[in-house]
């Protein structure tokens, strides 16, 4: 997945985790991948990848040939998703259950861009959250302070 937000990129990771269930992603799964991890991209093993515009320059000047062709990648800020020409032409469900799902699913496909709105606050309900009340914490009685257990020693 690429989107240019990385918030953007967890919530999508996070919900095609949560759409899997009963099931879980036993691979690699990196909502947001880091610089240094590029490396990953080359790994002979099914993964679920998050990468921001900036990550993802990169990784297509990669040495060795960038993304490999058998990455699909899912464009978030564009609704698009981009493969291979073999991929492309693969059969995945023969033509009549095909277009009977098609047909189910084209009236929940039209969904809110980013630049609509949806999602473009998210970010910033990190910088919103309350502090955490230390005072509370303190007096929950989760922990006693060494100090109290060396005086009834």
């Amino acid at each position: 997945m690429q989107a240019r937000q990385p918030h953007v990129l967890t919530m999508a990771a996070e919900t095609l985790s949560a759409l899997l269930f009963p099931f879980s992603w036993q691979h690699v799964y990196i909502p947001i991948l880091p610089a240094r991890l590029l490396d990953i991209l080359q790994a002979p093993v099914p993964f679920l990848i998050g990468i921001d515009d900036e990550v993802l320059t990169m990784a297509e000047k990669m040495a060795g040939g960038g993304i490999p062709d058998e990455v699909v990648q899912v464009d978030l800020d564009r609704n698009e998703v981009l493969c291979s020409e073999a991929q492309a032409q693969a059969v995945v469900l023969p033509q009549k259950p095909y277009s009977k799902l098609y047909k189910a699913l084209v009236p929940y496909c039209r969904a809110p861009s980013m630049e609509e709105g949806i999602g473009g606050n998210a970010a910033s309900a990190f910088t919103m959250a309350p502090p955490p009340d230390v005072e509370a914490a303190e007096h929950s009685g989760r922990s006693v302070p060494l100090a109290e257990m060396s005086d009834e020693a």
